[in-house]
């Protein structure tokens, strides 16, 4: 049950979390999952360490499958950890730590 809703709750969420206003607030306030949240609802794997592009930010991220998608989700470490960014993972260009 949770692999089908999976997809359409991050496509919510991340589109709802990742569309930033200019000052960098996010522009739905009060709509941005937490990890709190997604902890619960989404199965997912710890990755050690987040892709490169996020090396220089205050964040985690974990891993979730999808459809044969792999998808890393990053998220905050400030605050209430709110999701920052999704983003799809080629296995041939990327290489993950667990």
């Amino acid at each position: 049950m949770y692999f089908k809703l999976m997809p359409v709750v991050l496509a919510l969420v991340a589109g709802a979390t990742i569309a930033l206003a200019d000052d960098e607030t996010p522009a739905a306030d009060g709509v941005a999952m937490t990890y709190e949240a997604f902890e619960d609802v989404v199965p997912h794997a710890d990755l050690a360490e987040c892709p490169d592009e996020f090396a220089d930010q205050e964040v985690f991220c974990r891993l979730t499958l999808a459809h044969d998608q792999l998808n890393v989700v990053v998220f905050s470490e400030e605050g209430d950890q709110p999701m920052v960014a999704v983003r799809q993972v080629d296995l041939e260009k990327n290489e993950l730590t667990f």
